[in-house]
């Protein structure tokens, strides 16, 4: 019998391992009667999902491309949900609260959370972050960053340690020269800006260009590099981008997150090759599936224990040989 029916909102999704973690992961909790489907909408069928949920009596879902983002959501939802200000969509529950949607942005939760277990014990905090994309997880993240430094007594300890008063930089293809990005994106800029103040003030949007990556890591030490496009998916291992690292910039870097999960980029092969400590998008959708868990169950498995059993189903893929 079903008690409780979940689901990923997307589009083109059909790739998603979010089925099998969240049902493993219903196993491992001694969970029984969850059902996780998915629930792929195209963007203009996306009025339909409000009697979609109904008639699905889909409790609780989270959301993947290309759907994250909060405006989307509270004018789908409209005076069904609650929304957080200045965040990015993930994981959604109405088990409580009479029914109405509650957000919760797991990305953040599932970066921060894998890198903690990723960085070991003694590195120094992290001054700089490089991301190489622009999308929904890249605004979920930072506005996650920027509220832990606004707030850090809201955290666990160890999230505040993560960081000291970091500086941003964004190469984002849509920015086509450093000085003129996209008219239309104006205003996309200066809102993400205010949002993520607490690190600090401007960002450093450059475009998605190889010269700007190697030159803004040489010029910062103590950088985190977070892998955040799609690219990987579509064929592109992004070597390019790690062929252009002189030897002598390469301890600016603390390491590096690939928010893709399969196939992942040539940053973790470089990163294993040269020893940096390196989290994948298997860690990071890992950590996001279980904060979701605790929302929907009050209950999650233990990460590495969850890692082999995927290992073991044949789900979780390792990485290619640098």
């Amino acid at each position: 019998m079903i008690h409780r029916r979940l689901g990923l909102l997307g589009h083109n999704i059909s790739y998603s391992r979010s089925p099998i973690i969240h049902r493993l992961s219903a196993e491992l909790c001694n969970i029984h009667g969850v059902q996780y489907e998915i629930l792929d909408l195209a963007p203009h069928d996306l009025h339909k999902l409000p009697n979609l949920l109904k008639q699905r009596s889909i409790s609780g879902f989270n959301i993947t491309t290309p759907y994250k983002s909060s405006k989307v959501m509270a004018a789908l939802l409209g005076s069904q949900g609650t929304l957080p200000a200045n965040t990015a969509t993930y994981t959604y529950d109405n088990s409580s609260d009479h029914h109405r949607w509650q957000l919760t942005n797991t990305d953040g939760i599932g970066f921060i959370e894998s890198l903690l277990a990723a960085l070991p014990t003694g590195t120094p905090p992290i001054k700089h972050l490089l991301f190489l994309g622009f999308g929904g997880a890249t605004q979920g993240v930072c506005q996650t960053i920027a509220r832990l430094i606004h707030h850090p007594d809201n955290y666990p300890t160890p999230y505040g340690q993560l960081f000291e008063a970091p500086s941003l930089t964004i190469l984002w293809r849509r920015i086509q020269s450093s000085a003129t990005p996209v008219k239309h994106y104006h205003q996309v800029i200066k809102d993400f800006q205010n949002k993520i103040s607490p690190l600090g003030g401007q960002v450093n949007w450059q475009p998605f260009d190889t010269t700007y990556f190697a030159a803004d890591i040489a010029d910062h030490e103590q950088t985190l590099v977070v892998q955040a496009t799609p690219l990987p998916h579509q064929g592109d291992s992004l070597s390019k981008w790690t062929d252009v690292l002189d030897a002598d910039h390469r301890h600016h870097l603390i390491g590096c997150m690939d928010m893709t999960y399969h196939p992942p980029s040539h940053f973790l092969a470089f990163c294993r090759s040269h020893r940096l400590p390196y989290a994948s998008g298997w860690d990071m959708l890992i950590e996001q599936a279980r904060a979701a868990q605790k929302i929907w169950w009050s209950v999650a498995p233990d990460p590495l224990v969850l890692k082999q059993s995927l290992q073991k189903n044949g789900t979780h893929h390792e990485l290619p040989s640098p």
